[in-house]
């Protein structure tokens, strides 16, 4: 009994800290599925104000009924924002796999050669340079994608609040 008690305390106190969801969505045109950034998030944008210089940043805060993003060191309206990148973390690891991979074996390849062992050809050095070539192409293609606010994206805050509205004096629910 006093082990069911514990545990309902417990929960209710836990329910009590997550009561509010702050989120930055990215609408793509013609996905179903929104991306979504919270408090916490890194994100990689260009503003109207500066358009030459990709900026990324981590969120402290969202303050959804003004349209501000807070960061460490400022804050930008999401008006402002012109320009959103996504990053494929995934295509960024097989990038970085098919580069090591591939110029750790040209290395060995070029070692051997040198040292005149004969187990290895010249033609032996393609597997390297094809695998170089497959991680410059996830990187150049697969890993990086850019949205131009307004035209092939849209950004939006979002705020859910579970907490219940304030009472009012002198009214009965």
């Amino acid at each position: 009994m006093k082990l069911r008690l514990l545990l309902w305390v417990v929960f209710w106190l836990l329910s009590l800290q997550g009561n509010t969801q702050r989120m930055l969505l990215l609408e793509i045109r013609n996905e179903v599925k929104s991306v979504k950034f919270g408090e916490g998030s890194e994100i990689t944008f260009k503003t109207k104000d500066n358009p030459d210089e990709w900026q990324t940043r981590v969120i402290k805060n969202i303050d959804a009924d003004q349209g501000i993003i807070v960061f460490e060191d400022g804050m930008v309206y999401v008006s402002e924002i012109s320009r959103f990148r996504t990053i494929n973390r995934t295509a960024w690891a097989a990038s970085r796999m098919f580069s090591v991979f591939g110029g750790v074996w040209l290395l060995y390849g070029t070692v051997a050669i040198a040292t005149g062992q004969d187990s290895v050809k010249p033609g032996h050095l393609i597997i390297g340079g094809v695998a170089l070539g497959i991680g410059w192409l996830f990187n150049k293609f697969a890993v990086k994608r850019t949205y131009r606010i307004g035209e092939n994206a849209h950004l939006r805050l979002l705020n859910i609040d579970f907490s219940p509205p304030p009472a009012k004096r002198g009214v009965l629910p």
